[in-house]
Formats: C-alpha cells, structure tokens, sequence
C-alpha cells in the first residue's frame, strides 16, 4: 500500500510500536497511518484534531486514529507526555486490510462507562513507559504483552466504528493534496512563499485550497508557513550564538518585528527568552517541537499511576 506519511514512525524493535516520553512545545498539522495515544502526565496541552479542539490535562488520554490530520500545542511550560503509535497493521493482521477501525476514546470528552477500565489504560500506559525506561530482563515480553491488551482493551471498552475500505477515498485524495501542500511549503519557507507560487506549485486552486486546509486541519497556509519558520529558527537559537537579526531573516522574516510577533505567537515567548531558558531543544524532522524532559521527575509521575 502506497502511504504518504508526513511524519516518519519509526517502530521499536521490541513491539510494533513508538513510544515517547516528551515535554511537547507544538507539532504542524500532521497524519500518519499509525494510532497515537496522548497521555498527558503534567500541565496542559491543546490538541488538534481536524477542525476539532480538545484541552487535555493531567491524566487525559486521547487516541488519534489512523490517517487524522492532527497538531499539539503547549499551554504550559514544561508539560509532560507520554506518546504511543502503534501500527494498524497488528489490527489488519487479524481482520484484514480491508476494514478500518476508528476507536472514539477521548477523556476529554467523556470517559468509558467503567472509570475502572480508563485506569487500567493509564496504569498499563505508564508501565510502558517505566519499562522502557529501564529495561530490566524480559521487558521486550512485557511490553509486547501491555501494547496488546492496550489494543484489546479498546475494542472490549470505547465505542468504535468500521468503515469497509475497496479503492481510494476522497479522504485519501485529501491527504495527498495535504501533503503536497505541506511538503511545497516545508522546502521552500524561506522564501516569499505567495497564494499564487503555492497553487501553481502543488496544482491546485486557490479555492480548492482554502476550503481543503478548512475541512482537513482549520488552518491557513500562512500559519503553516509560519510553523516550519519558527521551527527553524528555534533550532538555531538553542545551537548557534547567531545574533537574532541574523536568525530572523534566516528563517525567512523580511523585519525583526515580524519575527518577534510571530515567534510570540507560536512559542509564547520571545526568541531571547527561549534562547536563555536554559532548556534543549529536539528537532524531530520539522514536524514535533519537543524540549528535553527530567527523567527522573517523569518516571515519579508515571508511577503514581501506579498507585
């Protein structure tokens, strides 16, 4: 099957999954054929999920399925999650490429009936994440087994809804326009990127694309534009000593106010007081902003799950 993926899954060698332990700052609208369970352990953060807006807070747990154009954005500093994607395929496996499973468990919204089972998703999920931290002797079994009962479990305890897959959807011809339009303006933002440039680019017109990006992710070009500028030059505020003038109209910023305003906007606060915060920056790929997480804070957390 043919995929166009905006962001890479790299799976663990222990289990066909991916699992992070993140402080997140924000991620560009983004999809994947991969589920991704957000379990938010400290602080608040703002999630995305096509035109829908969810505020997820400590101990919140909302899956993404397969192929949703979703973004993360922080609300507070310092916010702590534990991410999971796992692939569809484990699913496929048993009831065929031809049937896709959309699972609606999103605790924000409202929990499963049995508050007992939200619990049982939050202990395993922690497990997880300590056992990959330290893995003792036998973790790859022991993590293999949590991931799978994290997947029988959503079937025996969230509502879910099967669409029967037979050719190429709409849905799909959507996120290969998404892509193409994501992709024209990842390679080229920093350039003077025009409404004009960005159709012609990626064939597409200039109606077309207003209501596409509206129905499949409610944001604009610019702001797309926007992310991958800022990404870039919060990478080079934390690894270079460039002057922020420099950086500015190396990101793609005609002024500095620009650049100001717009980084306010999207990190929350300037670019000399992210450069001095003291915290790392990850680059993963242009599509998540994370920061450096304390280990050993996040691992007290997790096991208070446990309790």
């Amino acid at each position: 099957m043919q995929q166009y993926e905006l962001e890479v899954v790299e799976h663990l060698k222990e289990a066909p999954m991916k699992n992070m332990l993140v402080s997140i700052e924000n991620s560009c609208p983004h999809f994947h054929y991969d589920y991704e369970i957000i379990f938010v352990l400290k602080g608040r953060v703002l999630l995305k999920i096509g035109v829908e807006s969810y505020l997820l807070k400590a101990a919140d747990i909302v899956l993404v399925n397969t192929s949703e154009i979703h973004s993360i954005s922080s609300l507070e500093k310092g916010n702590q999650c534990l991410v999971l994607q796992f692939s569809p395929n484990i699913i496929a496996d048993e009831y065929g490429e031809n049937r896709n499973f959309h699972f609606n468990f999103n605790t924000t919204l409202e929990e499963p009936s049995n508050r007992l089972r939200v619990s049982e998703f939050r202990k395993d999920l922690a497990m997880i994440g300590l056992a990959l931290s330290d893995k003792p002797d036998g973790y790859q079994f022991y993590v293999k087994s949590l991931l799978y009962r994290i997947i029988g479990n959503l079937f025996s305890y969230t509502r879910y809804d099967i669409e029967t897959v037979n050719k190429a959807s709409s849905s799909d011809t959507s996120l290969e326009a998404f892509e193409r339009i994501n992709n024209y303006i990842k390679s080229n933002y920093k350039e003077d990127i025009t409404i004009e440039d960005l159709c012609k680019n990626v064939g597409i017109s200039k109606s077309s694309l207003y209501r596409l990006l509206k129905s499949t992710s409610s944001v604009t070009y610019k702001d797309l534009i926007d992310f991958y500028r800022i990404e870039h030059a919060k990478n080079l505020l934390k690894s270079t000593k460039n002057p922020i003038p420099f950086i500015a109209q190396s990101s793609g910023y005609d002024s500095d106010a620009s650049f100001y305003r717009a980084f306010k906007k999207s990190v929350g606060i300037s670019p000399y007081t992210y450069r001095m915060d003291g915290l790392e920056y990850i680059n993963n790929l242009g599509i998540q902003g994370y920061a450096a997480i304390n280990m050993n804070e996040v691992k007290t957390v997790l096991k208070s799950f446990l309790e």
